[in-house]
């Protein structure tokens, strides 16, 4: 949504300096055809959202399998993991990023 927000107004900004000495009507078709594309910043936003979440959850991810990979107490880990900060569709990937890497065993993968 900020990204939205943020190219909208760049691009009305832009408009209207290169287009100072048009009419008034040209002005305004032109403002709304530029708001006309929020779709597209929408979409462009989402999209980097899923990007960053991803990358995310992959780091997590890759913390977990070397912590596993490098256990002596499987039972000790399990706890640990299972205590791993997950909530359903509210889940906070960072900081189950910051506890996964905090587990032992994580921090060299």
């Amino acid at each position: 949504m900020l990204m939205m927000c943020v190219g909208l107004i760049v691009m009305a900004l832009a408009y209207l300096l290169t287009a100072r000495d048009t009419s008034g009507p040209r002005r305004w078709i032109g403002i709304a055809l530029i708001a006309s594309v929020a779709p597209v910043f929408f979409w462009l936003g989402a999209f980097s959202r899923q990007v960053d979440a991803g990358l995310c959850y992959t780091s997590a991810i890759q913390s977990i399998a070397a912590a596993v990979a490098r256990t002596d107490h499987p039972q000790a880990l399990a706890r640990q993991i299972e205590a791993l900060p997950l909530a359903g569709y509210e889940t906070r990937c960072p900081e189950v990023r910051d506890a996964a890497a905090a587990l032992p065993g994580a921090g060299a993968h």
